[in-house]
């Protein structure tokens, strides 16, 4: 069980304020009518642009109300889930995946913890090392991928991250536990996946085909 420093929990803190300051100022230059780049939902507007999909299409085939729309393009963010959800209904599947990481258990490693004790034996004279034993994170990465959950994709990053889970949250700004109940919930925001492949560099790849 990983605890974090006073520091670094100011250091969280900080980012999400961070986060938390530049959402709320996009969400106001939104509301007085300003033109802001679409950051988190850019993708989805190349999408549309290139099947010649209008948000108000999604009204009239009653996929979303009027009100949804607005709230999504107002937030700038929705759930994978959701978008899926959508897509569904568009006659259109649609799924991310990291570049260059496939969902394949058998070739990637898993994240694990080192015991924080040591057993002496003072009378054998022998240091028994507490062995390294797979973590909560990582069993939920490998069951995500076994069982093809929504956010296999998200598992192999976790599955080939090759340094501590406390690295890993620090690197990409997400606590461990944030990313434990996206396994549970088999659901994330699509500002999350944007986040994580910039703090970890990797391209995020839409795939999109036609329901069968």
């Amino acid at each position: 069980m990983f605890t974090l420093t006073p520091e670094k929990k100011q250091l969280y803190k900080k980012n999400l304020d961070e986060k938390k300051s530049e959402r709320k100022k996009n969400l106001q230059k939104r509301r007085k009518g300003i033109e802001t780049s679409p950051a988190n939902l850019q993708f989805l507007e190349d999408i549309f642009k290139a099947k010649n999909i209008k948000w108000s299409d999604l009204e009239n085939a009653g996929i979303l109300s009027q009100q949804n729309v607005h709230y999504i393009r107002l937030q700038d963010d929705i759930s994978l889930r959701k978008l899926r959800q959508i897509m569904a209904g568009l006659g259109l599947n649609i799924s991310p995946e990291f570049e260059g990481m496939k969902a394949d258990e058998s070739t990637i490693n898993a994240i694990s913890v080192e015991k924080n004790y040591s057993i002496v034996d003072e009378d054998a004279g022998e240091i028994i090392t507490g062995e390294k034993t797979e973590s909560v994170l990582s069993s939920y990465a490998k069951k995500a991928i076994s069982e093809n959950h929504l956010l296999s994709f998200l598992a192999t990053v976790i599955l080939s991250w090759e340094g501590s889970e406390l690295k890993l949250g620090e690197k990409t700004g997400i606590f461990i536990k944030s990313y434990q109940n996206y396994f549970i919930k088999d659901d994330i925001k699509i500002s999350r996946i944007n986040q994580i492949g910039r703090a970890l560099d990797k391209r995020i790849i839409w795939r999109v085909s036609k329901k069968s």
